[in-house]
């Protein structure tokens, strides 16, 4: 509806960005305030879990699983991610 205002929030793989829009006519909008975002997307969160996992079993401990086992470390960062995607479902 004209004059209506809506947020779009875009959350990808690496930034999530917004924009704020007012409708001024149909197929027609205004940003009504400047488009921001930042690094927040979910491989902030892919990140943030090696830490957690070099934190409860060490760096050297993770450091020697990538590299010695490297094909069952991409499975575990793999079910991580297929965990977050269905995290709301």
């Amino acid at each position: 509806d004209v004059g209506e205002r809506y947020i779009l929030i875009d959350a990808g793989g690496g930034t999530v960005d917004i924009a704020c829009h007012q409708v001024k006519a149909e197929y027609s909008m205004e940003e009504i305030h400047h488009p921001t975002g930042g690094p927040w997307g979910s491989d902030r969160i892919d990140a943030h879990f090696e830490t957690l996992l070099c934190e409860i079993f060490g760096a050297t401990v993770i450091r020697h699983f990538k590299q010695a086992h490297n094909a069952a470390f991409t499975s575990l960062v793999d079910n991580f991610r297929k965990a977050k995607m269905s995290f709301f479902n």
